[in-house]
């Protein structure tokens, strides 16, 4: 590994065996491509230092049975089951641990926006998920009115009355939207709104094969 202190970078080599869910889009997105074992990369000190952080925290406090290449579903199942203290999710995710028929911790479940760290608390507020129209497509028009029709007031409205929370400030801010979410769940989307970043995570880093 080499730091430039100048640029304050880092620049390492990925192990050969390397797979986890750090060599998926949009971590790989510089090389167009996902990153495999072997490359180069430069990525900024600070989002090198929340990778170590974020590997720390999982392999010194985290559960025996937690790994850094768990998709939300196995790690929802282990939050679900009391065998961790907390778990970081989007809250669209929500219902899967206040939903007793599938969470052990459905009557203890509680939420908070995420804890401040040197920059402050910075919650993502925009996850990774998108409607697109593929630019090849026959049907571009009757594509663009199922997004309108997705994405309208009415229909994110009925969404987040099912429990898929939306977009859209309008709805968040009508009363239909929110009576049967918890006080504290609303309290951190808020928290999310207010203060959030506009990614999930450590923005693509500048990567070389």
């Amino acid at each position: 590994m080499a730091v430039n202190a100048a640029r304050r970078a880092t620049t390492f080599q990925l192990p050969a065996d390397f797979g986890s869910a750090l060599g998926e889009e949009p971590v790989g997105a510089a090389l167009g491509r996902p990153l495999r074992g072997g490359d180069i990369v430069t990525v900024k000190i600070e989002r090198a230092d929340a990778y170590d952080l974020y590997g720390t925290l999982i392999r010194e406090y985290g559960p025996a049975n937690v790994s850094t290449d768990m998709s939300w579903p196995d790690a929802m199942a282990v939050f679900t089951q009391g065998q961790a203290g907390f778990y970081v999710e989007a809250n669209s995710l929500y219902k899967n641990a206040t939903d007793p028929t599938k969470s052990q911790v459905a009557d203890t479940v509680g939420f908070a926006a995420f804890p401040a760290g040197p920059a402050g608390s910075r919650p993502y507020n925009i996850p990774s998920w998108a409607l697109g129209v593929n630019a090849g497509s026959t049907n571009i028009d009757n594509a663009w009115k199922f997004i309108e029709w997705a994405t309208s007031k009415e229909q994110t409205l009925l969404n987040q009355q099912a429990g898929v929370p939306s977009a859209r400030t309008s709805v968040w801010a009508d009363p239909q939207a929110t009576q049967d979410y918890p006080p504290d769940l609303l309290a951190a989307a808020q928290a999310a709104a207010d203060d959030g970043v506009g990614h999930d995570r450590p923005e693509s880093p500048e990567a070389n094969a």
